[in-house]
């Protein structure tokens, strides 16, 4: 019988999407770069974006004459909405080492949508998950076996113990050493 389980952290994740700056604040930084002589990195600072999106800003202001892109809807509709990367982070938060083709394969019989494993690795890596190395936690860890213990021994100075826990884990048990994980986060 498998003497270990897997645990993946119960926190969601948070899926980061660029600011859109407003026509508005396009004018204040032409105007603070043209009108006021200011430096980019200022104007960056004030702005609350890059430095990058000044310098395209100032670039779109001086090839075209505006201060917003004409240019909407161009390309394919996006396959992945929110709800399919909501489904999506679910899926892992019950199972981290589900290969990606498995993830294919239940995103069509769930929610009847036919995506490549490229299209699902490109969405991960813009939901700012990774593939991590997945670390295993015995089962007979038990937090109230572990405070009990503690209310009954937690007098003995703690030089005096020496704890040695190799039986929860075996080395030859076959798991997946990988597993999808947000970043900043462990797989556990």
């Amino acid at each position: 019988m498998d003497a270990s389980r897997m645990v993946c952290s119960e926190k969601l994740f948070s899926f980061v999407m660029p600011q859109t700056l407003s026509v508005d604040l396009h004018k204040r930084i032409v105007h603070w770069r043209i009108n006021e002589q200011r430096e980019v990195s200022e104007i960056a600072e004030l702005a609350g974006c890059a430095e990058r999106t000044v310098y395209s800003i100032l670039k779109l202001y001086a090839d075209m004459g505006t201060y917003q892109s004409k240019v909407t809807g161009v390309g394919r509709p996006r396959l992945f909405t929110m709800e399919d990367k909501a489904y999506t982070v679910s899926v892992f938060r019950q199972n981290p080492t589900l290969y990606l083709n498995k993830l294919q394969d239940r995103m069509w019989r769930d929610r009847e949508l036919d995506v490549s494993i490229a299209t699902i690795s490109r969405t991960l890596r813009e939901m700012a998950m990774s593939n991590k190395k997945v670390a295993y936690e015995a089962l007979q860890r038990d937090e109230r076996l572990q405070n009990i213990w503690i209310g009954e021994n937690g007098g003995i100075p703690m030089e005096y113990i020496v704890c040695l826990d190799e039986a929860g884990i075996r080395g030859d048990d076959h798991h997946r050493l990988q597993g999808w994980e947000s970043l900043g986060m462990a797989c556990a």
